[in-house]
Parts: structure tokens; C-alpha cells; sequence
């Protein structure tokens, strides 16, 4: 996911393990609109292994190198639920997260995503969440809680482990208005 403005944090602390360092990691291909992985939903992840581990470092230096504020596994081909969110404190691994409460309250803001390249939409979510999350470090489930940009970014990227992506949430009439960029994108993502 792609933002400019800044959010707040609650009880989102950031998890780097010394174990993800062990890896030599490399940038990752985002894959863009149109590819079949950004439309599955993501498989549970069963184990924090080395598999998953070095996954998680590709995963930490290709949204580096994107300059993005959130990344999911399906964006770099790979269908499990994992996403990496950083909106500049420090990036959080998320490993199965399921949202268990959302705030009634929702706000509009502009959002992009690195699977679609120069679009930007406005988007209404939810301002507060808490969701269940495997902790990285542990293995152990964890509640993270989290408004403002931070919430909107976990959101977007739990949006992508289950198959949908920003477009999804516009009207018939706003995802027209957008074919042509949106056909651009699926045909150099071809090539």
C-alpha cells in the first residue's frame, strides 16, 4: 500500500527478530493487477519456519526498495497469509491476522497500492481495529490494536490475503472510469 500522510499506533509495537537478519534477503517482483495470485485468498501460514522466515525478509526489503507503507505476500506471488505494514516506526509483521473488532466510526482517504500502480482512490474504513495476530517472534497469538493510518494500512493488506484489492471497494461507476488505466497495468504486467 502506498500513503503520504502519518497515523497513530496503539499496542503495535514493531517485531524484527534476529533470525530474519540470518537471512540473506533479496527484492522481490511486486506482481501487478491482472495476476491470478493477487485474487486468491492467502493460506494460513502452520509454521514459522526457515521458509517463512526468509520469505518475511524478501517480504522487509522489497517494500523497502517500493517505498510503500505495506506489502502482502500475495504482492510478491506467494498465496499465505502474511503482510508487512511500516508507516515509519518500524515495520510489523502480521501472520494470520483476523480482525476481531472494528470501530463503527469509518473515514474516506485517499489510498494507492504497489499491485496498482498510479491509481489512487478514495476508500472508507473503519478508524480503530483490533485484530489477532500470530507474533512472529513467539508463535504465539497476540492482540494488536491499532487507528488512523495504521489501522487503514493493516486493513488494506488483509484486504489482499483474501483476494481483494482497493478497486473492489469502488462503484460500478468509479472502476469505469478507471478501465483504461486499469487494462495499462494488466497489459505491461504481461510483458
Amino acid at each position: 500500500m502506498t500513503l503520504s500522510s502519518k497515523g497513530k499506533r496503539i499496542n503495535a509495537i514493531p517485531i524484527i527478530n534476529s533470525e530474519i537478519k540470518n537471512f540473506t534477503s533479496q527484492i522481490l517482483d511486486i506482481v501487478a493487477y491482472g495476476h491470478p495470485v493477487l485474487r486468491q485468498t492467502a493460506k494460513s501460514v502452520l509454521a514459522i519456519d526457515d521458509e517463512a522466515r526468509k520469505l518475511i525478509a524478501n517480504m522487509l526489503a522489497t517494500l523497502g526498495d517500493a517505498d510503500g507503507v505495506g506489502l502482502a505476500a500475495n504482492q510478491v506471488g506467494v498465496a499465505k497469509k502474511i503482510a508487512i505494514v511500516d508507516i515509519g516506526e518500524g515495520p510489523i509483521i502480521l501472520i494470520n491476522p483476523k480482525i476481531i473488532k472494528k470501530s463503527k466510526k469509518c473515514k474516506k482517504l485517499e489510498e494507492g497500492c504497489l499491485s496498482v500502480p498510479g491509481v489512487s482512490v478514495l476508500v472508507k474504513r473503519p478508524e480503530k481495529i483490533e485484530i489477532e495476530n500470530i507474533d512472529f517472534s513467539s508463535g504465539q497469538k497476540t492482540i494488536i490494536r491499532a487507528e488512523d493510518l495504521l489501522a487503514r494500512v493493516i486493513l488494506h493488506e488483509m484486504d489482499h490475503l483474501v483476494g481483494k484489492l482497493l478497486i473492489d471497494r469502488l462503484s460500478f461507476y468509479q472502476k469505469a472510469k478507471l478501465r483504461g488505466q486499469l487494462k495499462k497495468i494488466k497489459n505491461s504486467s504481461k510483458k
